[in-house]
């Protein structure tokens, strides 16, 4: 498994199956935390991050020109009070149907 890949989550998959058909993607927030998804398919189920520890706003969305977008959002440690190892990345998006979801984790 490459911990530099992103995977979409089964909801993540639906809602961009909806997006091609030409519904708007409005990704949401970055979520980091300390747990240790343990596989790609496990990570094609999350709902959530496993152990969420903090979530910032996406401040930027630009196409890439290659079939991919990057997406920016700034971090800092003002929230912080015990430290701990990034191991999870959760990219959320606004579902017109579910609310909120969990797109992407890495």
């Amino acid at each position: 498994m490459d911990l530099n890949q992103f995977y979409l989550t089964n909801d993540g998959r639906r809602l961009l199956a909806r997006v091609q058909a030409g519904e708007l993607l409005t990704f949401t927030k970055v979520g980091l935390g300390e747990g240790e998804p343990i596989s790609q398919e496990f990570m094609e189920q999350m709902t959530g991050l496993v152990r969420p520890r903090d979530y910032f706003p996406i401040v930027e969305v630009r196409d890439k020109k290659d079939g991919t977008v990057a997406i920016s959002a700034v971090c800092d440690n003002k929230n912080v009070e015990t430290r701990y190892f990034i191991r999870e990345v959760g990219v959320y998006a606004q579902d017109p149907i579910k609310g909120e979801i969990l797109f992407a984790v890495c």
